[in-house]
């Protein structure tokens, strides 16, 4: 850490960070009324949790795959790292909205698990993305693992914008129209839900740049590691005085 980043201390957005979740929380509850037109208006609360973790696994397959495409162009090993610490970020949101999107479905429609075509397109989704990482792993020379990545991850945006918005156009939902959900929407509830948007916007930035910081210091340490000069070698070689020859009598007894 350089001074400039020991005297700075932590960014001021991140010290917003919890005090604004706490706020939408309380906003959620005592601000954001019932959502009518759904079968138990309370549980559309969940579109503060479960919507933008969606919004957000889209937002970093996204700067997965801008890395990835710039590593690409510029074969610097660091772009593919940022590319897959992103990817991992929008697999643990993805993996969120999954679980988000099961508590509404058991509350809504009486199963955690109903085959409706979302559903069934972020279980793809996930899929894809676990076997990005178990190419990865499979994988040992940088170079290779990074232009094969890097075309994953190119691909694998297209096929979350496919998952996401594409298939359901297509085949009949369960869950609620973009058109029904933002006209049911009032002040209260479009305030709240951006605020959460920008809240777990934060969070996941946070912890994508500590990722970074953790990737940067394992790669260090590596190369540390493999350098061909060991820890005695660096030393600094210590300079032996030459041994006085014994000095000869010079007479006799």
């Amino acid at each position: 850490m350089t001074a400039k980043a020991h005297k700075q201390g932590i960014a001021w957005w991140k010290w917003v960070l919890l005090p604004l979740m706490l706020a939408v929380t309380a906003q959620c509850y005592f601000w954001a009324g019932s959502f009518q037109g759904f079968q138990m208006p309370e549980a559309m609360r969940i579109v503060f949790w479960h919507v933008p973790q969606a919004i957000l696994s889209l937002v970093w397959y996204g700067v997965a795959a801008f890395y990835g495409y710039r590593y690409l162009a510029s074969r610097d090993l660091f772009d593919d790292t940022r590319s897959s610490v992103a990817a991992e970020i929008a697999l643990l949101v993805t993996i969120l909205a999954a679980a988000s999107g099961a508590i509404f479905a058991y509350v809504q429609w009486g199963a955690a698990w109903s085959w409706d075509i979302k559903q069934v397109g972020i279980t793809l989704l996930m899929s894809l993305y676990l076997a990005y990482f178990v190419l990865r792993a499979s994988i040992s020379e940088p170079r290779t693992r990074a232009s094969l990545s890097a075309a994953y991850a190119i691909f694998g945006v297209f096929a979350a914008v496919f998952c996401y918005y594409v298939l359901p156009r297509f085949v009949d939902t369960l869950h609620p129209g973009t058109d029904v959900i933002r006209s049911g929407m009032d002040a209260a509830y479009r305030t709240t839900f951006w605020m959460s948007v920008l809240g777990f916007f934060g969070f996941t930035l946070w912890s994508y740049q500590l990722k970074l910081r953790v990737e940067r210091v394992a790669d260090a340490l590596a190369a540390r590691a493999s350098s061909p000069a060991t820890a005695d070698e660096r030393l600094e070689p210590v300079r032996r005085q030459p041994v006085a020859e014994p000095v000869g009598r010079t007479g006799g007894d």
